[in-house]
């Protein structure tokens, strides 16, 4: 072969090289993984998953009763979820190996909103089994129950940072709806965002909190927007006259998954956004409701035959088909 040709061909090689990185990075798509939810669409609550480009749709719980607010595990391989099969709002954790579910919780109040921590040792949860709604932890077999908080009617929406040391959350102990950090042993609490700031989720590098906020006196009107741990650097990172909630960030810190209301009878779908605030990407759209998205953890994979066979190997996952 002639140098020259080899030089052409090196070069065309290195141009489709180059292309296709750019392609990737100006796409702004994010890596093809899990985000899991819960949805009415059989005209019963399940936790579901699908794949972060809108494919592969399955139920995971599959159960009468109604299943939602699922919280994953660091390692992928199980979740803890609420669910009134047993009668009342308890905490359940399923073991996605042995497809096994067991009950950790076991009291008259609401228990919801679990939230796992990051060594995997903890749950914290809300509930109403004192007076108001407080914040609890327990470890992951039900045990040694701490409540964390104390004032206030309404404390909810636990969230752990990344190195598990701080648990945020919302609460009105202010006449106002805020958002507010604590240690995870209830000490040393501190008020992020007055208002009516909700549904915190931590920055994979624990230095950002991302949060949903009404714009308007009758709440109708949910923006997300990303804050600093010290309050600073307020950014709005949707801006639609519609209802985004629930924000959860990715474990790469590229994106943010989120509920929209997309208006009366229309349901609310998932949709991820990068922190840079675009794209956009719907990956549900049936019209029907859905709540509480979570990322996956890669481990998920490692006991999922969904991400490996495509097949039947796991008998009670039912298949349901992408929007």
């Amino acid at each position: 072969m002639k140098r020259k040709d080899f030089g052409m061909i090196f070069g065309v090689m290195f141009l489709a090289s180059s292309m296709l990185l750019l392609t990737k990075v100006y796409a702004q798509e994010p890596d093809v993984g899990y985000v899991s939810f819960n949805s009415d669409r059989t005209g019963n609550h399940d936790i579901y998953i699908i794949n972060t480009d809108g494919k592969n749709l399955q139920n995971l719980t599959d159960h009468p009763a109604k299943d939602f607010s699922a919280a994953w595990a660091p390692d992928g391989r199980s979740f803890a979820y609420v669910s009134d099969r047993d009668g009342n709002y308890e905490i359940y954790v399923m073991d996605l190996s042995q497809m096994e579910t067991r009950r950790l919780t076991n009291h008259p109040a609401r228990d919801n909103n679990p939230a796992w921590s990051p060594d995997g040792q903890w749950i914290a949860f809300e509930s109403d089994r004192e007076e108001g709604y407080h914040i609890y932890k327990m470890n992951i077999r039900g045990e040694k129950l701490q409540q964390l908080t104390n004032r206030g009617q309404f404390n909810s929406k636990p969230v752990w940072s990344p190195d598990g040391k701080h648990i945020a959350f919302n609460s009105n102990r202010d006449t106002s709806h805020g958002i507010y950090t604590m240690q995870s042993n209830g000490k040393r609490l501190r008020k992020l965002r007055t208002g009516n700031g909700a549904n915190p989720a931590w920055s994979p590098n624990g230095k950002q909190i991302v949060f949903s906020e009404a714009q308007d006196r009758v709440l109708k009107n949910h923006a997300l927007f990303i804050v600093n741990l010290d309050g600073s650097g307020l950014r709005q990172l949707t801006n639609d006259p519609r209802f985004h909630h629930q924000p959860a960030w990715s474990p790469d810190g590229e994106w943010i998954a989120y509920i929209l209301w997309q208006g009366r009878g229309k349901g609310t779908d998932v949709h991820v956004i990068n922190v840079a605030g675009k794209p956009i990407q719907r990956l549900t759209n049936d019209g029907v409701n859905k709540y509480f998205p979570k990322w996956v953890p890669e481990g998920f994979l490692a006991v999922s035959p969904i991400a490996q066979t495509q097949t039947t190997l796991w008998s009670r996952l039912k298949k349901s088909g992408s929007d």
